[in-house]
């Protein structure tokens, strides 16, 4: 994989990232945290598990480990 792939795939994870944030800043926090169909349970879970794994990836390439 080349560098220029790797910035390929950071940048279509940020343009993600900010639709989900543009949705999710629409939510009432009800709804951000009601139960939902899916395996996290609600939209508030399953940002965590994203957010989880985004960091977890960031980790393994070479990024700080979190301190939790």
């Amino acid at each position: 994989m080349a560098v220029t792939d790797l910035k390929t795939l950071f940048e279509y994870g940020n343009w993600a990232n900010r639709k989900l944030f543009q949705v999710m800043s629409q939510l009432t926090p009800e709804q951000f945290t009601q139960a939902v169909a899916g395996s996290y349970g609600s939209i508030r879970n399953t940002m965590v598990h994203i957010m989880s794994a985004e960091w977890g990836w960031l980790d393994r390439c070479g990024g700080q480990a979190p301190s939790v």
